[in-house]
């Protein structure tokens, strides 16, 4: 960035005013304005579920629930929303980027910083099947 001042010699009897616009690079103040974004590299504390694992019985719903993690920007600045916006959580099926749009398992929340993921077996008949047991990474 360049900054350039325009100087102006008040008037001082019959000559009138001057006026001077620097016009080359050797007359004006040259800097550099570097902006980061804090929330591209910003640190997330790990989420901590407690229960730490869900086991329900078919036909029942169980219950998880974790509190909104912080990050780096939430600590070094006051409103860190300004900064970053608003986090937003969803559930997905294992790693994939397929969300989870079936009823059988929800997120809900926060109240109070914490959410509450519901697992409700009810909703899905066939998510155990004919087997004793099924296990459901999310």
């Amino acid at each position: 960035m360049k900054l350039s001042n325009t100087i102006t010699i008040a008037n001082n009897g019959p000559a009138g005013s001057s006026t001077f616009t620097p016009a080359a690079d050797s007359d004006r103040v040259l800097f550099t304005i570097t902006i980061t974004d804090p929330c591209e590299t910003a640190t997330i504390t790990a989420l901590t579920f407690a229960p730490t694992s869900i086991s329900v019985q078919d036909g029942a719903t169980a219950t998880t629930t974790f509190s909104v993690p912080t990050n780096s920007v939430m600590v070094a600045h006051s409103d860190p929303a300004l900064l970053c916006g608003n986090t937003a959580f969803a559930l997905y099926a294992d790693t994939s980027d397929t969300a989870i749009t079936t009823g059988w398992v929800a997120l809900s929340g926060p109240v109070n910083n914490v959410y509450t993921i519901t697992v409700d077996t009810k909703k899905d008949l066939t998510l155990i099947g004919a087997a004793a047991s099924v296990t459901k990474t999310i």
